[in-house]
């Protein structure tokens, strides 16, 4: 498989926020090259209880940056179906990454 077809099988994070004057800003991270920790799992979860993900690495288009800069966010979910339906697409894309690095690809 070439370059150009591989390219469109990496799978990508995409994180976008909009700050209190309405500017929406994007940061995207490959997922095979980020550490995502599912925080109930973290020694913090037993001070603060709550639910996401922290993810680090090279993100993409950092807010109020531009380029590449290793960072770590914190993606916080409710209980709402759509941040149910977000953890479990997460969730897959991690181990379809993970399958997808152990079957040579990439």
């Amino acid at each position: 498989m070439g370059d150009y077809a591989r390219r469109f099988r990496e799978l990508w994070l995409v994180y976008a926020v909009t700050d209190e004057t309405g500017v929406t800003s994007a940061m995207s991270v490959k997922l095979e090259d980020a550490t995502v920790e599912d925080y109930a799992l973290s020694p913090y979860y037993a001070k603060m209880t709550d639910k996401g993900f922290h993810v680090r690495g090279n993100f993409t288009g950092q807010v109020g940056m531009h380029g590449h800069q290793q960072v770590s966010i914190f993606i916080e979910l409710s209980e709402e179906r759509v941040a149910t339906a977000f953890d479990e697409a997460l969730r897959d894309a991690i181990a379809n990454t993970v399958r997808y690095k152990r079957s040579g690809g990439g």
